[in-house]
């Protein structure tokens, strides 16, 4: 069994996990501020070519819809807004943690999950009247609600292949397996790294219980947007160990299961055109 301070100690001296990605880090402080502009921003951004060409890249992409072609950095600040700016930078930055090429098709999934689980939450708050939540935050939720199985493969490899391997035969999820064989869980390891970033409480909160019966909008979307993922292949876990929160998820966040399903259509259209950009 591990105990949270095993792998909270482990986690404060990790050079990947201890602190947020830099260049997120400093975009999402800027954002915050009131003072800083546009330009400012632009100033940052252009300094790292590959978040330039992913803002770039993204911006352009279905999942933004611009009417016309967007070629340049100020353009593409001033079409998505500080706050779109905030997820993309976080994205981007994100996706070098799950770009090990020593765990392979996992963190590959585990990756394809974390961006399909962004759009799902920034879409369904956008989509479905009566969700009062913020898009973008509930993007930033949706991207890292399940980075803690990252950091539990990457501390205990040959344990968590294994995890895998059994969700992956649709005999388990990974909430129960972790429990049995480390005591903790993602959700739990995905707060603490949160946690030492710096997020809001109510964000850490909503990480560490996203498996238990939802009580708040937050903790509903999640268990919506795992739904959605088991059930269109963005996830390892088959539908059966998510749809037990289902009819609570609804009733929490006051909307029905038509709008659901009909929005929900929507979406995973649009993550298909999409796929591409995402990297999934």
């Amino acid at each position: 069994m591990v105990s949270i301070d095993e792998l909270r100690a482990k986690i404060e001296k990790d050079d990947e996990f201890s602190t947020m990605p830099h260049i997120a880090s400093k975009v999402v402080r800027m954002v915050e501020d009131p003072n800083v502009t546009a330009s400012d921003l632009e100033k940052i951004i252009s300094m790292d070519q590959v978040l330039t060409a992913e803002v770039l890249k993204l911006a352009n992409s279905p999942l933004y819809a611009p009417r016309m072609p967007i070629v340049s950095l100020k353009h593409a600040i001033s079409y998505l807004g500080m706050a779109n700016i905030r997820s993309v930078a976080l994205m981007v930055a994100v996706r070098s943690l799950y770009s090990s090429k020593q765990y392979g098709d996992i963190m590959a999934n585990f990756w394809k999950h974390a961006a399909a689980s962004a759009i799902v939450a920034r879409n369904l708050v956008l989509a479905v009247k009566g969700i009062n939540l913020n898009a973008e935050e509930m993007f930033t939720l949706g991207l890292l609600h399940d980075f803690g199985k990252v950091v539990l493969l990457k501390f205990y490899p040959k344990e968590y292949r294994e995890i895998v391997a059994r969700v992956s035969s649709g005999e388990t999820d990974f909430y129960q397996e972790e429990k049995k064989v480390f005591g903790v869980t993602h959700a739990q390891v995905g707060a603490l790294v949160l946690s030492n970033w710096g997020f809001p409480i109510d964000v850490v909160n909503a990480v560490g219980t996203h498996h238990d019966e939802p009580e708040t909008e937050m903790n509903a979307l999640l268990t919506l947007v795992n739904i959605f993922c088991s059930s269109w292949d963005y996830s390892f876990v088959s539908p059966e160990f998510e749809l037990k929160f289902f009819e609570r998820a609804l009733d929490v966040l006051k909307i029905d299961e038509d709008a659901w399903r009909k929005e929900a259509e929507s979406i995973r259209e649009l993550l298909e055109k999409s796929s591409e950009v995402l990297g999934v």
